[in-house]
């Protein structure tokens, strides 16, 4: 049975955390922190649990049961077809790509600011210049999606290695250019801030990708030469 070498497990890794690694998880956590001020701690093991304990769960579950219908099967033939439908729907068209594509689009605000208030034919600019780029964007998502078993090579070796990059720098900046004063607890932070959290890591989706995510991960580990089902949940475990 052939298993796959430290750097190609390695790669995996990183492919599939780059996968999580969205727009929620770069907007929520700083946001959560400002919100919980001094119940931060308790605020972040809520998150935790929801945006990473349960994803990894998933992940888990689905590769050990060989796919996401198999998993839903051992309820019911047709939850498992409902379930299915939902997930993705939701980190799909009704969800998680038009927030993407707009947390994107938020992101290059210091060169769209300018727009506001100007129009072409009556036509907002910044209307425009939000539908030029969600075409550009959604046309590179799509050229990406179309070889899922390429993620490895696209996510893993050249946008993680960026994308960490990026993150360090915010979190360079953050500790030179804000105040090192805990910001005032908001009410409901105040109440209950585990649950609130939790809450909060809920809606980066993660918990619901994961039952995807799982299935393309096997895909590009079947591309790297393991082709048995069991070596194959094993490797993503």
């Amino acid at each position: 049975m052939k298993k796959l070498s430290l750097h190609s497990t390695i790669l995996i890794g990183i492919t599939l955390f780059s996968m999580f690694f969205g727009s929620g998880n770069l907007i929520f956590p700083p946001f959560l922190g400002y919100q919980s001020g001094g119940s931060a701690l308790f605020a972040f093991l809520g998150f935790a649990l929801s945006a990473v304990a349960l994803p990894v769960l998933g992940v888990a579950a689905v590769a050990k049961c060989g796919g996401l219908d198999r998993l839903c099967e051992r309820v019911h033939p047709r939850f498992a077809l409902l379930f299915s439908i939902i997930i993705y729907l939701c980190i799909g068209p009704m969800l998680a790509i038009p927030r993407t594509a707009s947390t994107s689009y938020s992101m290059f605000s210091f060169l769209t600011d300018h727009l506001e208030n100007q129009t072409i034919f009556s036509v907002p600019m910044t209307l425009l210049a939000r539908i030029l780029f969600s075409l550009v964007f959604f046309a590179a998502a799509g050229t990406i999606a179309k070889r899922p078993e390429r993620l490895k090579d696209i996510l893993g070796k050249r946008m993680t290695p960026l994308l960490l990059i990026l993150i360090f720098t915010l979190f360079t900046a953050s500790l030179f250019h804000l105040p090192l004063t805990s910001s005032v607890t908001t009410a409901a932070y105040e109440k209950s801030p585990f649950l609130k959290g939790f809450t909060e890591g809920y809606q980066t989706m993660d918990t619901m990708a994961a039952m995807v995510f799982g299935i393309v991960i096997a895909v590009n580990i079947r591309a790297l030469g393991v082709q048995d089902n069991n070596a194959i949940a094993v490797e993503t475990i």
